[in-house]
């Protein structure tokens, strides 16, 4: 028999489809409100709380995509709230880490300050964290040792680069063969692309003009390489 710790993700989902997972997702904008939306389609898992600095903007927004939102700044309320099954918006990530139907939270701010914050109260709490790269890149060996000393799981997404980088890897590994390099490659790498030639691009697509020109400028791509450098050792 395989035990649950091995079993497929489906089947393991499924298995906790009576008893869902509790999310709290960190952050409204871009990859927030994505993340959200695709959470509560999951079998096994159940969006519970999202906290976001500005908690109005939240809660609108979580309104347009069908979710019953409801403000709060205390953690009783946040209770009764997701005892109605409703979603709690809150703007401190401290409150999001300590709801007791929360199991893990998804941090997708791209805000070091704001992410920080999220990813050590979520540990603190004895709640699996999922950090976003910005934090994966510069203190994520520090906060998977913090995660380890309270037996829960700190990790990166999975389907973005460095983990599907890490996935080749094993894989690579249990042929029996030995990784002797590994990195990412980019296919429209521009070092002189900056937040101003970005404007336009970025407006496109409702994001921000900083992140638009990190992603073609070789800023990401170091710092998905540095994320793998620090999972490899």
């Amino acid at each position: 028999m395989v035990p649950d710790s091995l079993a497929p993700l489906d089947t393991a989902l499924a298995a906790r489809a009576g008893d869902p997972i509790g999310i709290a997702v960190a952050g409204a904008g871009w990859l927030g409100k994505r993340v959200a939306v695709q959470v509560d389609h999951i079998t096994g898992l159940k969006l519970r709380v999202v906290a976001n600095r500005s908690v109005e903007r939240a809660a609108e927004q979580l309104r347009a995509d069908g979710f019953d939102a409801v403000i709060t700044n205390d953690l009783n309320e946040l209770g009764r709230i997701n005892d109605r099954d409703q979603v709690a918006v809150v703007a401190d990530p401290h409150l999001a880490a300590q709801a007791t139907r929360v199991d893990a939270v998804i941090e997708t701010t791209g805000d070091f300050d704001f992410g920080t914050r999220t990813a050590t109260a979520a540990i603190e709490a004895g709640k699996h964290v999922v950090i976003g790269a910005e934090l994966d890149a510069t203190i994520g060996p520090e906060l998977k040792r913090r995660a380890d000393e309270q037996g829960v799981v700190a990790t990166g997404m999975d389907g973005d680069e460095p983990a599907v980088n890490m996935n080749l890897l094993r894989l690579v590994r249990t042929m029996g063969l030995q990784p002797v390099m590994a990195g990412n490659i980019k296919g429209f790498l521009n070092h002189y692309r900056d937040p101003e030639t970005q404007i336009a691009f970025a407006a496109t697509w409702g994001q921000n003009p900083r992140f638009m020109a990190s992603f073609a400028d070789g800023t990401k791509l170091a710092s998905e390489c540095a994320i793998l450098g620090n999972a490899t050792g």
